[in-house]
């Protein structure tokens, strides 16, 4: 079974498919090119399984997960870097598999699975080279505009704070609400504070997170 192959019938946890998938495919694959195209498929999740293949668990998750949590901030610094960068898609996966297997500071083999996992898991994975902002808008400008539409803000975080039981009842709200108004300007300072309600929550999540770790280490030590 190929790489591919492998992908499009797999069917484990994220952590033991990295562990088959680099152990099977990527560990002694000698062609460069072959390689950075199963990491993108790998990590870009692209490729749809049929979940035919059923992986045994693997005994060396928990070691895994204690390299995933000490290789986050690489991980998340080297997609930071790259984004910054905006190169080129094929770029960025090239340059993602220098990362994992050019790296002196991934030399084992579960430091290097360790960051395919954090890869799969990074919320900016896939990549996408955007273009340049399409409406630029200055602080100031932003505070006028969202103070004389301060209605409209306000209606737009309550509809992000109502718990509705399906994702497009909100999202059609929301569209509902920007399409009121006539000026791209105003709808993209709507958008950014109903956006603004979910960056709260996700910043209070991780806070929490952070504190549970960190109370898990204590206990440890």
């Amino acid at each position: 079974m190929d790489g591919i192959k492998f992908l499009e019938t797999v069917n484990g946890s994220i952590f033991d498919v990295c562990i088959e998938f680099y152990q099977s495919y990527l560990k002694d694959e000698d062609d460069k090119d072959t390689s950075v195209q199963l990491v993108k498929h790998l990590i870009k999740q692209d490729i749809r399984s049929d979940y035919s293949n059923t992986i045994a668990v693997n005994e060396s998750i928990d070691e895994l997960k204690d390299r995933v949590r000490q290789n986050s901030k690489l991980v998340d610094q080297a997609v930071d870097n790259l984004i910054e960068k905006r190169v080129s898609e094929e770029e960025f996966y090239s340059q993602i598999w220098n990362f994992i297997f050019e790296n002196a500071l991934f030399q084992k083999d579960n430091d290097r699975i360790s960051v395919l996992i954090g890869l799969v898991n990074n919320g900016k994975v896939p990549y996408f080279k955007l273009g340049d902002s399409i409406i630029e808008i200055g602080e100031e400008e932003y505070s006028q505009i969202a103070e004389q539409n301060i209605e409209m803000m306000k209606k737009a975080e309550f509809i992000m704070n109502l718990d509705y039981a399906a994702k497009s009842d909100t999202s059609s709200q929301i569209l509902a609400l920007i399409n009121q108004a006539d000026d791209e300007k105003v709808k993209t300072v709507i958008l950014a504070n109903a956006f603004g309600v979910l960056y709260d929550r996700i910043s209070a999540l991780v806070d929490i997170i952070r504190s549970i770790s960190a109370e898990d280490e204590d206990e440890q030590e």
